[in-house]
């Protein structure tokens, strides 16, 4: 039910409360007073991006609302949503009992059959009846597209069965396009399609399904262990996956489909999805593998000689090939007939200048062949460049001299990129090791890259960031403006480096690193974190341990601000650091031995009653302070 103002004062939770931090605000466990219930409640500031989010989410909690009503246990139920006096958007739901299936991959294997069935739930139960939802199946006309499925989105219960969550990007189609635009994809998961441009219809639904299947059988994602930035470009030009595991070759002919290159070759329907899931647990033969297997789905094949001469007509001969002949051999020379006239005899030599010019002729082709096998074996040998051999790489291109042709340097600077990406991929891991001397080789290898392909916008972003990180580094040993300077300077490249690749969550790792610990800015490390989140950037226990951190400064710093006030002020500081000590001590809670988790956990909570206790005696200092006002 909407409400003209959502009454946040009959939901008691608090920052210990908090199971979840995402794109679009926060998700508390709070008990619902009115009803004597805990239920799940999401708070969207009204701030979040100029609104945007929170009419997205005013938008997906309607859609969810009804089309839970229609179709009951596939979503999760909403009792109320509205905004508050203040203009914060709340959703309160069902508080559900399991795990996201994000979860269970990372967690463990499925067997086969646990990932079809799944996969079924997701096609019949969900998608089927929400693009149908609003309007006729099949027709796009009044289609709802979920746009934004991933398995975080979907969640298992205790029990076993299966919730799809989060409408908050979820559209209705347009009756005058039957597309979408939809500026929240998760990389991973978006279609190529989308990722060129920028819209989502139901296949982009159907794509993304087809990723968790692939992922539930094999373990990992189509590309595994690569940025963003190069996932997305090898999505938009459909490189060939990572190979799948072996697996029932029905299952993955399935999955084939789901990811095929057009359009026209992937499933249509959802329920034509679910018809084939289910063959395949009945023990039959689903029509996609039926395809594959009587090779309807057509190859490409270069065509022979015979097959060129026969589409030819009856005028080109098509007679067998002479013994020892091939089919793609060249034409032999006619047999002279009988009657022909014998030849002339040749004229007498060239004059001595046409045969020098032919010597030139000849050498040159001579130089130009063995330039073109030289480029050849160096462009052969791309694959096995290492960042420590770039000193025989550029010995190698001035041998070649002149410029690099296109078919050395496009390969070439896809591979120098791929080496630098190692330390960039590295560090957005939990506990990054890398060192300095492997920035400067991921540097050398950006530099190269610019010179062989200059003006390449991935490579100047990727060297900006890569700068940042070595200025960063550089500041260590610096104090007061000099360390503050360097800093700043660190912060620019990272800012650049972000403005050139709007994709990339790198940079913003680099700020949240420089912010957190740093200028230790609460406000510009959320923010940090929310831009990488955004960029397909997954939070882990680092970017906790950094909140808490950042909780913790901040904690810190109201508490010796009030130390210099008196009366209301004071115990206004105080209130505030109680607060943030809890919420640090939340964050901190439940990581273990990761870092100094476990120390801060226990520091925070120590902290938190310090400052309980300090409250009151400042709250008994100001009452002993307006008795003796009051009697005087």
């Amino acid at each position: 039910m909407k409400r003209d103002r959502f009454p946040v004062e009959d939901y008691q939770h608090g920052p210990a409360d908090i199971m979840a931090v995402g794109n679009f605000g926060v998700l508390y466990r709070a008990f619902w007073k009115a009803r004597g219930r805990y239920v799940a409640l999401k708070h969207v500031p009204r701030k979040s991006e100029a609104g945007r989010k929170v009419e997205a989410e005013e938008r997906g909690a309607m859609l969810q609302q009804a089309f839970g009503e229609r179709h009951p246990r596939i979503v999760p139920e909403i009792y109320e949503h509205g905004r508050s006096a203040d203009g914060d958007y709340y959703i309160a739901m069902e508080l559900l009992d399991g795990r996201a299936l994000s979860t269970y991959l990372s967690d463990e294997r499925l067997s086969h059959e646990r990932a079809a069935q799944i996969a079924l739930w997701i096609a019949d139960d969900f998608l089927a009846n929400l693009h149908a939802f609003g309007g006729a199946d099949g027709d796009p006309a009044d289609m709802i597209v979920y746009s934004d499925l991933k398995p975080d989105h979907i969640f298992v219960l205790a029990d076993g069965s299966l919730r799809a969550l989060d409408f908050g990007i979820t559209k209705r189609v347009q009756q005058a396009n039957t597309s979408t635009v939809n500026p929240w994809a998760s990389v991973p998961y978006a279609s190529p399609r989308r990722l060129r441009e920028g819209v989502v219809d139901r296949d982009a639904d159907f794509w993304a399904l087809g990723v968790i299947l692939y992922e539930m059988v094999a373990g990992h994602h189509l590309y595994p262990g690569v940025s963003a930035e190069v996932m997305s470009r090898a999505i938009e030009r459909q490189d060939p996956p990572a190979a799948l595991p072996a697996c029932d070759p029905r299952l993955a002919a399935i999955i084939h489909k789901l990811l095929a290159p057009h359009r026209h070759e992937s499933y249509q329907r959802a329920g034509d999805i679910a018809a084939d899931l289910r063959t395949l647990l009945d023990g039959g033969v689903p029509a996609a593998s039926a395809a594959r297997l009587s090779g309807s789905v057509p190859t490409a094949r270069v065509p022979s000689t015979r097959d060129r001469a026969a589409a030819a007509g009856p005028s080109v001969p098509t007679d067998p090939l002479p013994p020892g002949g091939r089919e793609d051999a060249p034409f032999l020379a006619a047999p002279m007939p009988a009657h022909a006239p014998r030849p002339k005899k040749p004229r007498k030599p060239v004059k001595r200048w046409r045969a020098i010019a032919a010597a030139i002729v000849i050498l040159m082709m001579i130089s130009q062949a063995s330039s073109w096998r030289r480029v050849e074996q160096f462009r052969d040998s791309i694959e096995t460049i290492e960042a420590s051999s770039l000193p025989d790489v550029r010995a190698s291109l001035r041998e070649l001299g002149g410029d690099v042709p296109d078919r050395v340097s496009r390969p070439l600077t896809e591979r120098l990129l791929t080496l630098a990406e190692r330390p960039i991929l590295e560090y957005r891991t939990e506990l990054p090791t890398v060192t300095k001397a492997q920035w400067e080789q991921a540097r050398d290898c950006l530099t190269l890259a610019g010179e062989v392909s200059p003006g390449d916008t991935r490579v100047e972003a990727r060297a900006k960031y890569i700068d940042g990180q070595l200025v960063r580094i550089s500041a260590e040993g610096k104090r007061g403006d000099d360390e503050r300077g360097t800093l700043e300077r660190a912060v620019d490249l990272f800012r650049e480096a972000a403005r050139l690749d709007p994709r990339s969550p790198d940079p913003y790792l680099g700020l949240a690193r420089i912010h957190a610990y740093d200028f230790r800015d609460f406000d510009a490390l959320m923010r940090d974190l929310d831009e990488a989140q955004e960029r397909g950037y997954r939070h882990g226990r680092r970017e906790r341990a950094q909140i808490g951190d950042a909780y913790r400064f901040r904690a810190d710093r109201a508490r010796q601000q009030a130390r210099a006030e008196e009366g209301g002020e004071r115990l206004r500081l105080l209130r505030d650091a109680a607060e943030d000590y809890e919420i640090c001590a939340a964050r901190f809670e439940g990581l273990g031995t990761f870092l100094d988790s476990e120390r801060n956990f226990a520091l925070c909570r120590q902290q938190h009653e310090r400052v309980q206790l300090e409250i009151a005696r400042a709250v008994f200092d100001a009452q002993a302070i307006f008795r003796r006002w009051g009697r005087n």
